[in-house]
């Protein structure tokens, strides 16, 4: 991160109880603080609207909003309501749940509000037509700029999944020098197919549309050879690919090596992962759809075992491992195992955690047993528009929490100071503990 300090603040300024508001109001203003977003799921700009999701459409007709709109709607029939178009889907979520309801004061919907009023827009329209003449009028890079700017954003990290038949035409033309890729859009590799359904998915794919004639389903020397290779190749051919990130499901087992799992997360993903120096980035405890009929608002959450994650740090202490815990249970476990295995980093607030009451839970804890080893937000947008309320929102929790953390300290006598405040924000949200093993040269994008 970076900080852009207004020409009447100094770093060399004290800070008491008297200012510490205001200060933290400066430094935490998205025209002086400019984050980075570890965690996101927002392609390159230049992959087309159908995976580049933007504008008021996508927001209201996203799981965060429909969770809503069908769980306290029971008059709408979720396969009716799926089979409407995306357009008809917004609308009737805008009329039942904004129109014809109850204030917007949960996160989903005031994450609506605050997009729409961020962009000077009339929160009371009583149909889209308004919104979607404004969103109409940018093209894809200026909304992406716009966003940015507004939310104090440098650069996001990508979701990059090679599975993903929308997505791969748009990576080959990338690697065939063919189409461009927008430098504020770092690359991540996605490997939950891979690691959890290799035989029934990934198997037959590296097979017929990669063309890996060395793979099969037994997962023979020959064939984890192969597809560490591949996986290789596609990590130095994308940009500057941060992390190999997988979703387990609350009841893995880090330890096995004997599964098909198992043997390709430790056969194949980590010795990858040591061979280019790259984090490995667990997201643990989703259960995937435990009621089909609410698409992707119908996943769950488990507690996972955390001494199998500790056992899996422990055994590889020459790589690095970001964890994200979905239950809020393992946030606490999970703060503990960084200082017991020194290549364990939290990171961020994933999907049911960014949440307010969440939010001023698990940040001060977190900064109570690690100081600043870990890294507070990620924004897990996956709609252009969210990143900014997401990070709207996390910039006023945020405030809050280190103006409770930093009474105490000022009220011992500590000289504090502008410079130090910023020097400890920093340290929070710095990126280079996520690159300090790195070996994969950059890739050079315009």
């Amino acid at each position: 991160m970076r900080f852009v300090l207004p020409t009447d603040m100094s770093t060399d300024s004290p800070v008491n109880l008297g200012n510490l508001e205001l200060v933290l109001d400066r430094l935490l203003s998205p025209d002086v603080s400019k984050f980075g977003d570890a965690h996101t799921h927002l392609p390159t700009w230049q992959m087309g609207d159908k995976i580049f999701l933007r504008g008021v459409d996508e927001m209201l007709s996203y799981h965060y909003i429909y969770r809503l709109l069908l769980a306290g709607h029971r008059d709408i029939d979720p396969d009716w309501y799926f089979s409407r178009p995306r357009q008809e889907m917004a609308d009737i979520a805008w009329a039942r749940l904004f129109v014809d309801s109850s204030d917007p004061i949960d996160e989903a919907r005031l994450g609506i509000i605050t997009t729409l009023t961020g962009w000077g827009l009339n929160p009371k329209e009583k149909d889209l037509t308004a919104f979607r003449r404004f969103f109409s009028g940018m093209d894809a890079k200026t909304h992406l700029d716009r966003i940015l700017k507004m939310s104090g954003v440098d650069y996001y990290t990508c979701t990059n999944n090679l599975f993903d038949l929308d997505e791969l035409p748009y990576y080959r033309k990338f690697r065939a020098k063919s189409v461009e890729w927008d430098k504020r859009a770092v690359a991540a590799m996605r490997v939950d197919t891979l690691v959890l359904t290799y035989k029934k998915v990934a198997y037959p794919f590296l097979r017929d549309e990669f063309g890996l004639t060395d793979v099969d389903e037994e997962l023979s020397p020959t064939c984890v050879a192969a597809i560490r290779s591949w996986l290789v190749e596609w990590c130095q051919a994308l940009p500057n690919v941060e992390y190999l990130g997988c979703s387990f499901p609350p009841e893995f087992d880090f330890m096995d090596q004997k599964s098909e799992s198992g043997k390709v997360l430790w056969e194949i993903i980590l010795p990858v992962a040591r061979e280019l120096g790259l984090p490995v980035f667990v997201m643990p405890e989703p259960i995937r759809q435990v009621n089909t009929k609410m698409k992707l608002a119908g996943d769950f959450l488990g507690l996972m075992n955390p001494a199998s994650l500790a056992a899996l740090a422990v055994a590889n202490h020459d790589l690095d491992f970001w964890v994200t815990p979905l239950h809020l249970s393992s946030q606490y476990p999970m703060s503990v195992l960084t200082g017991t295995a020194r290549n364990v980093y939290v990171l961020g607030l994933w999907w049911y955690n960014l949440h307010e009451s969440i939010a001023k839970t698990v940040t001060p804890m977190r900064i109570e047993m690690t100081g600043t080893n870990f890294l507070p937000m990620n924004s897990d947008a996956r709609v252009l528009d969210q990143l900014y309320y997401k990070w709207t929102h996390f910039r006023r929790w945020f405030k809050d929490i280190l103006r409770d953390k930093y009474r105490p300290l000022i009220m011992t006598g500590c000289p504090v100071t502008v410079g130090s405040m910023m020097r400890t924000i920093s340290d929070m949200f710095d990126e280079g503990r996520m690159r300090r093993r790195r070996k994969l040269p950059p890739v050079l994008i315009a």
